[in-house]
């Protein structure tokens, strides 16, 4: 018997079943590792959370354990492959005051990662300010990228990785091919970016083992990644849908106000036809009566069927103008002749009022091109809104003057106001705070002004009323 040989063969097998025990230790620690940043990462959706702790578990004790880790996505913009993020130290020295301070105060890879925005500080992290500045080209004639390209699992960095790649100066100076391998990452199928790691401190061999562990690392980040993107598709695709929904749904109130406006505007027209002609028939007798009786009571009543009649008639007026669409009939007049037409017109509410009119026109006509009739409504309608509010009497004063190639024209009064609440509102059709009033003749004076290419604006003044401050274009 061989006790020489038998002694041996144990202690071959022995020192075998201890190797096999150990990597079966390290094989059991790495998955349960990576199962636990595996659950880590699947809740979040911050992408630069997922990169960050992903370099963490590739390079802690308690992970792969590799020295240090680089990390570079593709720049669509550019074709081009920028450095992201690098962890790790920056010589023998700073690893090793790095290794013992993990080691004295017993940080876990889960309290790296929790640190992880004050461990990839530029103002901390020597490696992380440098790999911003590397870049180099996505065209797949550059050797490491056209390898990428063709692999799906990592691979060692050869020498010749190196002597042949057009690499930036800057990364072939921390790059050393023994002791490096690099990752490709793939979403989709395309190489989104890629995973550079070394044991340039530890000198430690990477063997297949270790990029099989790399490979799985890599794997989970893919796969929160592949998440992050289908989820960000997913709210994408739910925020369209959203708004067609709501475009559909306005649509459709669009098109049922549009059939009730239809429905509106053909009794409407109807109205008008059959209360206007009427009314004026009307007016034109009471207007009579009033100018040959001699009785004063009925001189009384008829003034004051006459003054009910004009309102209607004004109301039936801003009506139709507010609901069809005018067609101009444009005409170069001047802009003392529209004033006096509409104060003509206001005579009888304005010395019913006890108003005192202040006037101060240019003494040279001012010519605009202009509709007569609808322009002349328009003054009409803010003349009488300005009477309107001072029914115990006041003044109205109308000033206008020529600036450059406009006129502009204030109309003042010193009525009631306007609350300040209500200024912004006050030119809204069927806004109104009179009881015996549509809300439209403002509103229809603003459309027509600004159809004339000229503005508007409403303010309080400092007699407590209100100030009407037009612009019109003036013809030269």
């Amino acid at each position: 018997m061989n006790l020489k040989a038998t002694s041996n063969n144990e202690i071959r097998d022995f020192v075998q079943h201890i190797s096999l025990h150990e990597c079966n230790l390290r094989i059991k620690f790495i998955l349960d590792v990576a199962v636990k940043i595996s659950a880590l990462i699947l809740k979040v959706d911050d992408v630069d959370f997922l990169l960050k702790s992903i370099l963490i578990g590739v390079t802690s004790g308690e992970g792969l354990g590799f020295n240090r880790a680089f990390l570079f996505i593709k720049d669509q913009k550019n074709n081009s492959y920028r450095g992201k993020y690098a962890i790790g130290p920056k010589d023998q020295e700073e690893a090793g005051r790095i290794w013992h301070g993990i080691e004295r105060e017993k940080k876990g890879i889960f309290d790296i990662i929790e640190n992880s925005n004050e461990v990839f500080a530029d103002d901390i992290s020597y490696l992380n300010k440098i790999v911003k500045k590397i870049s180099f080209s996505a065209d797949k004639t550059e050797p490491l990228i056209y390898k990428l390209s063709s692999s799906d699992h990592p691979f060692l960095i050869q020498d010749e990785d190196i002597a042949l790649s057009r690499l930036s100066v800057n990364l072939k100076k921390i790059l050393f091919s023994r002791f490096s391998a690099v990752s490709p990452i793939r979403i989709g199928g395309e190489l989104f970016g890629f995973i550079i790691v070394d044991n340039v401190f530890t000198k430690k061999e990477i063997y297949e083992d270790d990029l099989q562990s790399l490979f799985l690392f890599v794997g989970l980040l893919t796969i929160a990644l592949d998440k992050y993107k289908l989820c960000a598709e997913y709210e994408e695709k739910l925020e369209k849908l959203q708004k067609m929904n709501v475009e559909s749904e306005r649509n459709r109130d669009i098109m049922l106000s549009s059939e009730r406006f239809s429905a509106i505007g053909t009794m409407l027209d109807h109205i008008l036809h059959e209360i206007k002609n009427p009314l004026s028939v009307l007016g034109g007798i009471v207007r009579i009566i009033y100018k040959k009786t001699k009785d004063s009571e009925l001189k009384i009543y008829s003034d004051r069927v006459l003054d009910l009649m004009e309102r209607l008639e004004n109301t039936l007026e801003n009506l139709a103008n507010f609901a069809y669409p005018q067609s101009f009939n444009y005409e170069n007049i001047a802009f003392q002749e529209l004033i006096d037409s509409a104060l003509f017109s206001l005579q009888r509410n304005i010395e019913n009022n006890h108003i005192k009119l202040q006037l101060k026109l240019p003494g040279e006509p001012i010519h605009i091109r202009v509709d007569r009739k609808l322009l002349k409504g328009a003054f009409y309608n803010i003349l009488k809104n300005s009477i309107d509010a001072m029914p115990e009497g006041g003044l109205l004063i109308i000033n206008a003057e020529k600036i450059n190639d406009e006129i502009d024209i204030k109309i003042i009064d010193t009525g009631l106001g306007v609350a300040r609440g209500h200024l912004r509102r006050i030119d809204e059709p069927f806004f109104t705070t009179k009881s015996q009033s549509m809300g439209l003749g403002l509103t229809v004076a603003k459309n027509i002004i600004e159809a004339h290419d000229g503005s508007i604006c409403i303010l309080r003044n400092k007699y407590g009323g209100t100030t009407v401050s037009l612009a019109l274009i003036a013809v030269s």
